[in-house]
């Protein structure tokens, strides 16, 4: 491999790390979440105006109207290694972790 395919090599590379870092795709983020049962799904679509929020709310009138036995609700997106951006959202914490970090989620 000679100089100037080196460089091309190091250029195409480049490109596409830029390419996908600032894609206007990078921000659209799109979130299911659903409880064991699947009887409660929900989707966050945060430029559409659907956010954690919104889901908080409708998983509190949720549980006050159907009462399920699990009162969890679980991630059901996949979780793309090579989007190194969205790392940190994969993060996981337990619930002892998160009332001590942001106090208690009122439902």
């Amino acid at each position: 491999m000679n100089k100037k395919q080196k460089s091309r090599l190091i250029i195409f590379m480049l490109v596409i790390l830029v390419a996908s870092n600032y894609s206007p795709f990078r921000s659209w983020k799109w979130y299911y979440y659903s409880s064991a049962d699947g009887n409660f799904t929900f989707g966050e679509f945060p430029e559409k105006g659907l956010n954690l929020k919104i889901m908080e709310r409708e998983w509190a009138q949720y549980r006050l109207e159907q009462r399920p036995a699990d009162s969890s609700i679980y991630r059901s997106f996949a979780i793309n290694p090579l989007k190194f951006w969205l790392w940190k959202d994969y993060l996981f914490m337990t619930a002892t972790s998160i009332r001590t970090k942001f106090g208690q989620i009122a439902y």
